[in-house]
């Protein structure tokens, strides 16, 4: 995953973006969303399939800091309890718009 089109979720007041990740095939007994710790210089989160392992992350108006970087900053992140939101499509069925989604805008 690149930053580009772009990736973020919101801890407290903050709004962290993502600068890369990867995604590993494990098996937790837990919910997604839970912070598992840091590992192989990532924040690995618990997803609905597997782990998402975060490599990059950004504070607003910070710079992009390699994970371990990161979280000597905000080591509340690494066993934090994130929010997961419904997905939206990203192509409709139907012509037109989609609805933005009030808790992001």
């Amino acid at each position: 995953f690149r930053q580009w089109p772009g990736s973020f979720f919101e801890f407290g007041d903050l709004r962290i973006k993502v600068g890369s990740a990867r995604s590993r095939s494990r098996s937790f007994e837990d919910s997604p969303g839970r912070g598992l710790g840091e590992s192989e210089g990532a924040l690995s989160i618990v997803a609905g399939e597997g782990v998402l392992e975060v490599l990059h992350l950004q504070r607003p108006g910070g710079r992009m800091l390699p994970a371990p970087d990161f979280l000597r900053g905000l080591p509340a992140l690494k066993t934090a309890r994130l929010d997961v939101l419904p997905n939206e499509p990203l192509i409709g069925t139907s012509p037109g718009f989609f609805s933005k989604n009030k808790k992001t805008d």
